[in-house]
This record gives C-alpha cells, sequence and structure tokens, in this order.
C-alpha cells in the first residue's frame, strides 16, 4: 500500500486526472515560443493547477514560453523524483516538459549558510530578524515564517540550528532567482503564496518590475510595491465602497446584515466555505452549566488567541513580530493592571497551541483559558468588555455585536476602518491597554457591515467554476476542493462561452493591474 501511494504521487492517474490532460491536449494552444518566460510554482492543488492553466495561457498572449519551477533546497534524488511527479502534472501540457529546479552546488549551499549565520550574529532579537533584507530585498518576515511553520515553534530561537538553516535557505533561494532574473527575460511570475519560501520569487519579480500573481481557484492577485502581498487590497475597502451609488450601499448593508446574522445564528461555513466549526452556536455552550466570566467590578477583556505557527506576518508587519511575543507582552501589562484577563482559542487548536497556552498560563496565572468549544453568545451575554486580537475576524464580529476589538496591526483586515481600534505603534498600543475604560468606544455597526460586504459578498467566490456552491456540493464540500474532483468538475462544466467571457475578464485585469481580480472586470 506504501508503494501503491508512492506511485500514486510521482504519477497521477485517476479519472479525473486523466479526464484533465484530455481537455488540455483538445485545446493546446502554441505558447510555447517567445524570448521571454512565464514563471509558474509547479506543484499545487488540483484546482489551482485548473486556475493556472487558463491564466498562463491568457497571460502568455502566444508571445511567451510558460516555464514550470519548484523551489526546493533538496538534493539531486529531489531533484528525480520532482521531474517525474512534474511530467505526470496536467501543468506539463501548459509548459515545458522540463521542470526548473532550484538547484544550489555544495559552494552555493556554503556561501548561504555562511551568510545566514554572519547575519545570526549581530541580528539577536525577533523584531531585528522579520526585517532582515540582502540587496534591498527584504526576506526576514517569510524565513519568520518559514521557521514557525516548519519546526512548529511559536517564536525564534536564536539557539535553534534549525534556524540558520531556515535563513540560510531563503538566502539561496533569494541569489538563484537574482541570478536567474539577470540572465532571463522573465515577463511575469505566478506563485500559490505570498508568503513563506514561496514569496521570494515574488519579491525578486516585484525588484525587477516584473509582474506577478498569486493565482488560486478563489482569487488572482497581483502584487506590486503597494501591495507586495496578496490579502491586503482591504486597505481600498472604504474608496471602494464609496464608489457605490447611495442605493447600493444600503442594499450592500442590508444584505451584510442577513449574512452576519445568519453567521451568528451557529450556521458553519457562512461566506467562509473553509470553516468546519462555528464559535457562534447558543448562547450557553454546549455542555456547559456553569457561569464562565465570573463577575465583579473589574474590566473583563478576551484574548482572541492566533494558531502560533500559522503566518504571523501574512498581512505585513504588525506591531509584535509573532503571536506567541503579543500574548506574552499582554501577560506583563496584565500584572500593572486590575482586569479579569480570558482567552478564547479557535475550537479546532492546532499542533502544539494546547501545550504553549498551558506555558503561559504558568508564567501569567491570572489569565483564565476559556473552553475551546465556548460560544462567543456566552461569552458576551456574560459580560466581556473588550476583546483583543493582532488580525483574526473577531475584529469584526465582535463590533457587529456592539463589543469594541483592539488589534495589534497596521497591516490587518480591519485596520482601514475604526470599528475596530488599530494604534499605531507598539507603545500607543501598550498605553491604550494599561487605559482601557479611558479608550473604551462603541464601534459602527454601519461600517462592519460595509466591510463585510466587500469582502465576503462582493468579492468573487471563483472565477474558474461558474457555480462555486454547486461546484462544492458535486465535490464534497471545500476539502474535496483540494482533490482531484476539482479537475473532473470544470471538465464536466465547461463551457465555451463562460470560458471566453473569462478569459477577457483576465486580460481586462491583466493590463488594469488592479490589485485583485473583481466582478468589475468581467463587465468591460
Amino acid at each position: 500500500m506504501n508503494l501503491q501511494s508512492r506511485l500514486r504521487y510521482l504519477w497521477p492517474s485517476d479519472k479525473y486526472t486523466r479526464a484533465f490532460k484530455s481537455h488540455l491536449r483538445s485545446r493546446r494552444g502554441k505558447w510555447r515560443s517567445g524570448d521571454s518566460v512565464i514563471l509558474l510554482e509547479a506543484f499545487q492543488v488540483p484546482s489551482n493547477i485548473v486556475a493556472l492553466s487558463i491564466f498562463a495561457e491568457t497571460l502568455a498572449d502566444r508571445s511567451s514560453r510558460i516555464i514550470a519551477f519548484e523551489s526546493t533546497w533538496a538534493r539531486s534524488f529531489r531533484l528525480i523524483s520532482s521531474q517525474l511527479r512534474y511530467l505526470a502534472s496536467p501543468l506539463s501540457l501548459v509548459s515545458n516538459r522540463k521542470l526548473l529546479v532550484t538547484r544550489f552546488r555544495n559552494k552555493a549551499r556554503r556561501e548561504a549558510l555562511a551568510a545566514a549565520e554572519r547575519i545570526l550574529e549581530s541580528t539577536g532579537d525577533p523584531d531585528c530578524f522579520e526585517k532582515i533584507q540582502i540587496n534591498g530585498i527584504v526576506i526576514g518576515d517569510l524565513a519568520y515564517d518559514l521557521y514557525t511553520r516548519r519546526t512548529n515553534e511559536p517564536t525564534l530561537d536564536f539557539s535553534d540550528p534549525r534556524l540558520k538553516a531556515i535563513l540560510g535557505e531563503c538566502i539561496g533561494y533569494l541569489k538563484f532567482w537574482q541570478e536567474y532574473f539577470d540572465r532571463v527575460n522573465v515577463k511575469a511570475v505566478c506563485v500559490s503564496h505570498s508568503v513563506y519560501h514561496f514569496g521570494i520569487i515574488s519579491r525578486v519579480a516585484i525588484s525587477r518590475n516584473v509582474p506577478s500573481y498569486q493565482v488560486t481557484a478563489e482569487s488572482v492577485y497581483y502584487m506590486s510595491d503597494k501591495f507586495p502581498m496578496a490579502y491586503t487590497e482591504m486597505k481600498n475597502y472604504p474608496q471602494d465602497f464609496s464608489r457605490l451609488s447611495v442605493g447600493d450601499q444600503g442594499d450592500a448593508r442590508d444584505l451584510a446584515a442577513e449574512r452576519i446574522n445568519l453567521r451568528f445564528s451557529g450556521h458553519i461555513g457562512v461566506d467562509m466555505p473553509y470553516s468546519t466549526v462555528s464559535a457562534y452556536g447558543d448562547g450557553i455552550s454546549a455542555g456547559q452549566s456553569r457561569r464562565l466570566i465570573q463577575e465583579s467590578k473589574n474590566l473583563k477583556v478576551l484574548v482572541a488567541a492566533h494558531d502560533f505557527f500559522d503566518s504571523p506576518h501574512s498581512f505585513g508587519y504588525n506591531l509584535y513580530p509573532d503571536f506567541l511575543i503579543w500574548m506574552r507582552r499582554l501577560g506583563h501589562l496584565s500584572q500593572q493592571v486590575n482586569y479579569d484577563w480570558y482567552i478564547k482559542t479557535h475550537p479546532d487548536i492546532q499542533g502544539r497551541g494546547g501545550e504553549i497556552l498551558d506555558d503561559f498560563i504558568f508564567e501569567f496565572p491570572n489569565f483564565t483559558v476559556l473552553p475551546p468549544s465556548t460560544s462567543h453568545h456566552q461569552i458576551i451575554s456574560e459580560g466581556i468588555d473588550v476583546a483583543l486580537t493582532v488580525y483574526g475576524t473577531i475584529g469584526f464580529e465582535y463590533p457587529a455585536l456592539g463589543i469594541p476589538v483592539i488589534a495589534a496591526s497596521v497591516n490587518g483586515p480591519h485596520s482601514a476602518y475604526s470599528f475596530c481600534y488599530t494604534p499605531n505603534t507598539r507603545d500607543d498600543y501598550e498605553q491604550t491597554i494599561l487605559n482601557l475604560r479611558e479608550n473604551l468606544f462603541t464601534p459602527e455597526v454601519s461600517q462592519v457591515r460595509e466591510y463585510y460586504f466587500l469582502n465576503y459578498i462582493h468579492q468573487l467566490k471563483t472565477w474558474v467554476y461558474q457555480d462555486y456552491d454547486a461546484y462544492l456540493d458535486i465535490v464534497g464540500g471545500y476539502s474535496g476542493s483540494m482533490t482531484t474532483k476539482a479537475m473532473g468538475e470544470y471538465v464536466d462544466s465547461f463551457s465555451k462561452a463562460f470560458d471566453s467571457r473569462t478569459r477577457l475578464a483576465l486580460a481586462n485585469f491583466i493590463q488594469s493591474r488592479d490589485p485583485r481580480l473583481n466582478k468589475s472586470h468581467f463587465r468591460v
């Protein structure tokens, strides 16, 4: 069974993959010639491969070679297995048959690791590390997030040899792609993420004024100096909403109110198909017969904990370099004030999250960890006064219910609005926490609805499939969209008219250089 699993990994041949390959062969174009090169990240989930096959063909415009690449620090055997796996991938029918792999000779490895060691000798704290830049390109935040993700460590450990290895790997990628761009005319780059090591080639492209895109079946982002990361177009939301007519604005807020109420009624996956658990169930959590927020005259503060290992720099820099440092700073601040402190985790806390929280409570016993299944309705009904987050969804959820939230990220998704208060500096943030009674406010609910409409309703759910909800039903939900069933459903529902309309919208988007593909590109 293990051998069969390995063979399926290297050479997928299920009926959905075969059907999609046949579809690609039937429409194969002439986009393999030309002096310029379009680079595609090779190994992605099936729905993204469908998206890339469409986007790359539109981007190439029959005048560029399409080359798939893999960024890997691995040695020879991995290079062979990667090439075999790529030859079996449908993406090889869109691009060159030979996979471009980041190859590093021993000398290049030693130089990258030596550079990492020199940097670490002069960079002894996380604030400096996240801003590490080489040749004018910042890679510190990418290496930071890669370290927490790979090692399952919530913060940097400068005595950990893995930190030097990961920083050296990122330096190696940076130098490889800089040298590649020096000798090859790169027209565009398409990646799966703008964080972790995936974001390094994107930043090299941006530094050379080469268009860089994050392409998935749900969205397409154009990354630039102004928007170097995906999912940051929210900074434009107030201006975007102001462009709607007064009547449309009213309708938008009403629709958002309906969807928010549905979400708060405990429905799962409302405008977030990846969600599997609701934190807004009945007023009293299942199995809870006792009061969780204790009655007292003290201010009651809820800390909404994050996944410690999930890319703290997803939206850019925050007031603190990672989630544990943020929480530990709150722990020290809590010792200076007379508040009642509570921590709420995600209902499905990941990995070592529980162990890390146990260590935190041992150091700061004045915090109470609420059961993961606790409903936010119960927390609010029992008198919580304010919630703290870095950039979590609670930043709009609690304001929608009349509870103020203070965020610790000037780049977070709610930072363009006042319904979630975002201090500009770390000192301002800490003074706000120390003087919470003077800084409490009543959130502007109409702003919350405006944000919700733009972020969850107005945006495209997908640009690849005609009916996203029907597509998810057929493939078995969001998890099913990560399987090859996504390829099969694309072939089964393929429409030439929809395909032509989509490609025209993509061409409009590419020409516009807007930060994200949106509905307006389909109306031009």
